[in-house]
């Protein structure tokens, strides 16, 4: 059985774990730029083992694969597989009127 929480802060839902780990980011030590501390060291702290980096790629990889089993006909793929007729003047736009 899937157990959901639900955040106020931010109006999602989370699994426990993701929630437990949320809420560590949340009340992690205030840490200055003038301590010059690498992202790789607090995420360490944290006990974070990927990037948002990572988990938006994997979204994006995600939603491209749902994209790809779309009919073709569907808008998402359309607009997904267009390419442009020409290629765009180079420059400020000239001004019209």
């Amino acid at each position: 059985m899937n157990v959901l929480c639900f955040c106020k802060v931010t109006s999602k839902l989370f699994t426990p774990e993701s929630l437990n780990i949320y809420c560590q980011l949340i009340s992690a030590p205030r840490i200055s730029r003038q301590e010059r501390i690498r992202n790789v060291t607090i995420r360490q702290q944290i006990g974070l083992e990927e990037t948002i980096i990572k988990e938006i790629e994997q979204n994006q990889l995600t939603w491209y694969g749902y994209v790809q089993r779309m009919a073709e006909k569907k808008l998402p793929k359309i607009t997904l597989q267009w390419m442009p007729k020409q290629k765009r003047a180079r420059g400020r736009p000239k001004k019209t009127g």
